[in-house]
């Protein structure tokens, strides 16, 4: 520009020229690096989040398979909370289809293959008192359900339970007095 237009941009000189293009070039070719670390940083934590939903359907296939096989152990009990809890910990919040699989998967198991099984744990063994507590727990919990799949599955534990409890032990959870 020069003076008569009235402007006041001074005119650069090619080797001027050729320095601020070249400032640009590196500032755009660092850009364009960040760029693409933040885009194989994602494309990381998705892999990771897949492997890591991939390997709890895997657990849950296992959990499966001991459920049906061993429905009648007292080591089925110590699954119940733990569905339990990963079902309460995704209720109403958005997740994506793989998660969404995952969820129906453990809410399908613990329906059909706990609350519906014919075969159920008959023998408290040593584990009376751990397991008085646990029926605690999840009489309090059921009180917040509303299914009645989930609540015949615990009255059905209650009965079981109940009757290897020593009798001076109440048999009603303090819950519902």
């Amino acid at each position: 520009a020069t003076e008569e237009d009235g402007s006041d941009e001074e005119e650069l000189d090619d080797e001027a020229m050729m320095s601020l293009d070249a400032g640009m070039a590196t500032l755009f070719s660092e850009q364009k690096k960040k760029m693409e670390a933040k885009r194989e940083e994602k494309v990381k934590v998705h892999k990771e989040k897949t492997l890591i939903l991939d390997f709890k359907m895997k657990v849950l296939d296992l959990l499966e398979v001991f459920v049906s096989k061993q429905a009648g152990s007292p080591l089925v009990l110590g699954l119940v909370e733990p569905l339990l809890a990963v079902i309460e910990r995704s209720m109403g919040s958005d997740r994506h289809q793989q998660e969404q699989d995952f969820i129906r998967r453990v809410a399908d198991i613990f329906r059909n293959q706990l609350c519906r099984s014919k075969v159920y744990c008959k023998t408290a063994g040593d584990r009376q008192g751990e397991l008085h507590d646990l029926l605690e727990k999840l009489v309090h919990k059921a009180q917040k359900h509303t299914d009645s799949s989930v609540s015949l599955y615990y009255f059905r534990l209650v009965g079981s339970v109940s009757a290897e409890l020593p009798h001076h032990r109440p048999m009603i959870p303090s819950s519902w007095a």
